[in-house]
């Protein structure tokens, strides 16, 4: 962590214990990986306590487990609130840079709230698919998830399990 200069973690998981690290600041947020989850009552304090790390000098590492959904919600809320981007905008971003994440549709719908909220409208919609509701933003890769054999494929090079819940 001292290597990295991180002086902030946000530890978005319940499977795992604040890790005592010294000089790091350790910030716990408490969420199932659960579409049915409530995270859109942490978002503006993750958002503000990333914002407030960085505008100081620090570099934050916000983790879950798999940093597959609960983790990019948290950037995502943060690039909203503090990144002056729709949440359109934001996904992008953020997948440009780790293209596994995929928070859940249950977290996808209250950053969509959050985000009209914070900006007055909306920049994603979710669409009822056959496998369920899916951002418009990953319509096309959850078409091809629901192509048995572009699964196939994909779950013998990636490893790939999850599909949107």
């Amino acid at each position: 962590m001292s290597e990295l200069g991180v002086t902030c973690v946000v530890n978005a998981t319940t499977e795992l214990p604040n890790a005592p690290l010294q000089g790091v600041r350790v910030v716990a947020v408490r969420v199932a990986d659960d579409p049915s989850a409530d995270l859109a009552s942490h978002l503006a304090a993750a958002a503000d306590t990333i914002h407030q790390e960085l505008c100081g000098g620090g570099r934050v590492l916000v983790h879950c487990v798999a940093g597959v959904s609960r983790s990019p919600a948290l950037v995502l809320a943060y690039l909203v609130r503090h990144g002056g981007m729709t949440l359109r905008e934001a996904f992008l971003h953020v997948r440009a840079a780790r293209p596994s994440a995929r928070p859940n549709s249950g977290f996808f719908s209250q950053l969509i709230e959050f985000e009209r909220e914070e900006r007055g409208c909306g920049s994603v919609v979710l669409h009822l698919t056959p496998g369920g509701w899916v951002p418009d933003v990953c319509l096309e890769e959850a078409a091809a998830m629901q192509d048995k054999s572009c699964l196939a494929a994909l779950s013998d090079r990636r490893g790939l399990q999850r599909v949107y819940a």
